[in-house]
């Protein structure tokens, strides 16, 4: 028989896959299209440039559009071309009734949902419900919701397909208890809801040996022993251990971040030939796993940051960040606000760019420098940094010696920056003749009238640090270094 199968492309699982398989294995004719899937490639050059024109909040909302058109118009050229026997609908949420109707026509047999959600969240799909022959729920609670549309839900469970979960199993982890799922207590379109969070706190203040994987857990408050067992997102250590099998020569670690807050990369860092940090602080926290690592700092692309300027605002003062104030996964921390506010509260013309400015409480005087959430891609930020007498540089919490990319990238611009002190700046710069610095929101002030009013001091600095980063600090320079560590010894 001929198939049509309609399904969600997840980053999380293979529902629509599955299924598939399942269909071919009974000896089906299967079509397959995957919603959404749009939505999780790059947007490309031409995408920043009209999320810049449009702003990003319209730029989204028309990009979600867009894909969900897409979609809609993909199934009925497919069911035109397939002519199917039978056209089942998994969820089916960007779909539009009309789709479901026009689907009605080109399908000579009977059109089917089997929704694994509550139908109430998604109204494209209630809208639709008595346009299927046949409506299944994976969770029969919700088949009342459906009876004032006329239609007569039936319960189809879950299931399984086996081939993907067996197989070798590598050196894994052994715990007591795991758990695989998202914490589910801070996604705004499902109930408000902490019962996962609740149950697995409790697990993990039992004393047993908890692995927990998923998004959301490492955005807990602090005091959530939960955080605790949080294993990652990303690469396991097991994908290290092959990549050393599948590599001729050493794998290396290049960390930006604190390891620590990140249990994938901790647990794996043993298994590297060579581990860097951008900050070497996080070196001891490393040596109990019998890792020695080793400082390499940020660099560079000086391609990406150079380039003519387009009529950029003229400032005194920008800074180009996010508040980080209110980010749960990084350390608790308002330096950047309490300095930004003391720089715009000091007459000097400011323009911040970044998230969560637009958050602050009433009262802050930073909010009113507030341009946007964004000024991507670089070429507009390097625009806008040269078009300042000064850029301000203000590491958050994590970077304690080591700069950040912000103090190579903004010399590259061919602008003068002023930044936070870092104990590991004089081995990169020349301090104070490469660029300048501050070391609280009352230096910071007294160096920004400082400099306002020496434009000479301020055009050496910018020319002497762009020199020096593009000597010393690029991307090919450091691959280099890097390299050549690493194949040392």
């Amino acid at each position: 028989m001929r198939v049509l199968l309609v399904g969600p492309h997840w980053d999380t699982g293979q529902w629509t896959e599955y299924c598939a398989e399942g269909l071919r294995d009974a000896g089906h004719d299967v079509r397959m299209h995957r919603y959404s899937q749009r939505l999780e490639r790059p947007i490309g050059l031409w995408g920043r440039v009209q999320r810049r024109l449009k702003g990003p909040d319209r730029f989204n909302v028309a990009r979600v559009f867009d894909a969900m058109q897409m979609d809609n118009l993909d199934v009925i050229r497919l069911a035109a071309r397939h002519r199917p026997e039978f056209t089942l609908v998994l969820k089916g949420e960007v779909l539009l009734p009309e789709t479901i109707e026009r689907l009605r026509n080109l399908t000579s047999g009977p059109v089917v949902q089997w929704c694994g959600d509550d139908p109430g969240w998604f109204p494209n799909i209630t809208a639709a419900a008595h346009l299927y022959d046949r409506f299944y729920l994976a969770d029969p609670t919700y088949a009342p919701d459906l009876e004032p549309r006329g239609v007569t839900a039936r319960f189809m469970p879950h299931a399984v397909h086996p081939a993907a979960w067996t197989g070798q199993d590598a050196d894994a982890e052994p715990v007591d208890v795991i758990f695989v799922g998202d914490a589910r207590h801070n996604m705004g379109h499902l109930p408000a809801s902490r019962s996962r969070v609740e149950i697995l706190e409790a697990v993990a203040r039992s004393g047993a040996n908890l692995a927990v994987w998923g998004r959301g857990w490492e955005k807990l408050e602090p005091g959530y022993r939960v955080r605790e067992a949080h294993r990652g997102l990303t690469l396991l250590p097991e994908t290290i251990e092959r990549l050393r099998n599948l590599t001729s020569g050493p794998v290396v670690q290049w960390c930006g971040d604190d390891p620590g807050w990140f249990p994938n990369i901790t647990a794996a860092a043993h298994l590297y030939d060579r581990f860097y940090l951008a900050d070497p602080t996080y070196a001891p926290d490393l040596e109990p796993r019998g890792v020695t690592a080793r400082f390499m700092p940020h660099a560079v692309h000086p391609a990406a940051w150079t380039g003519q300027d387009a009529d950029a605002e003229p400032v005194d003062v920008i800074f180009v960040g996010d508040a980080r104030h209110n980010m749960g996964h990084l350390p608790a921390s308002r330096s950047r606000v309490e300095i930004l506010e003391a720089v715009a509260r000091s007459g000097a013309n400011l323009a911040v760019w970044g998230r969560g400015w637009e958050k602050l409480e009433p009262g802050y005087r930073v909010r009113e420098a507030h341009r946007g959430l964004t000024l991507l891609p670089a070429a507009a930020v390097a625009r806008a940094y040269r078009s300042a007498k000064i850029v301000l540089n203000i590491h958050h919490a994590q970077m304690r010696e080591g700069p950040n990319m912000r103090t190579f990238e903004i010399p590259a611009a061919g602008a003068f920056q002023l930044t936070d002190f870092k104990a590991r700046m004089p081995e990169l710069f020349e301090v104070g003749t490469e660029l300048a610095t501050y070391q609280d929101a009352d230096d910071a002030a007294a160096s920004i009238e400082r400099y306002l009013n020496d434009e000479s001091a301020r055009r050496a600095i910018a020319e002497a640090g762009k020199r020096r980063v593009e000597r010393d600090h690029t991307y090919a320079v450091r691959m280099r270094q890097l390299i050549d560590d690493s194949l040392d010894g």
